[in-house]
């Protein structure tokens, strides 16, 4: 192996749906935009901590844990369905992506659109899933390298930033009125622990 004379900086990959991708919804003429880097959570997360730790981004808009999506969803109209499963993908992102010391995986908003509706603990356990796929590529090439893993459970729908009209309605449309009351309360059932 061949030692480097510098110093390597931490590794994060961040793997995620629109809240990591940085999806919005342009104000003046209503179509998607993607929020500037330094705005989207994994900029601020590059931002707080620092030249010493890269951190790297894997988010796709409409990305589920470990389900394909469906084919009445605009996107699909333009690549597979399976594109949007975030299991099938993790590994070849681990693999791409390493040498990785941390892995914070932020998906399950998506899954809430699932019809029949998931269990909670069913979309926790799926996210565990794809942490670990993630881990098995990130170490392939790297064994003596482990990542750390971070579930983070996404942010309540209707949370910061919910007050603009366009907010609620994209939201209303996409999931429906009772998934965004389901969503607001995701985070207090995702407890889920790595084996």
């Amino acid at each position: 192996m061949v030692e480097v004379p510098w110093q390597r900086p931490l590794r994060v990959l961040t793997y995620g749906d629109s809240n990591t991708w940085g999806f919005v919804t342009d104000a003046a003429t209503g179509n998607p935009s993607r929020l500037p880097d330094a705005e989207r959570w994994p900029g601020i997360l590059q931002a707080a901590l620092g030249s010493g730790v890269q951190v790297l981004v894997d988010a796709i808009p409409g990305r589920r844990t470990d389900r394909d999506a469906e084919a009445e969803l605009p996107i699909v109209d333009s690549v597979s369905p399976s594109a949007l499963n975030g299991l099938r993908h993790a590994e070849a992102a681990g693999l791409s992506q390493a040498p990785l010391d941390l892995v914070i995986v932020m998906l399950g908003t998506n899954d809430l659109a699932i019809v029949p509706q998931r269990p909670l603990d069913e979309i926790g356990e799926a996210c565990a899933r794809v942490a670990q796929a993630l881990v098995r590529g990130a170490t392939a090439f790297t064994p003596d390298r482990v990542p750390q893993v971070l579930l983070v459970s996404p942010p309540p729908l209707g949370g910061a930033g919910a007050d603009h009209p366009l907010f609620d309605l994209t939201i209303v449309l996409y999931f429906g009125e009772s998934l965004v009351e389901q969503q607001r309360y995701f985070n207090s059932f995702f407890q889920i622990k790595l084996s």
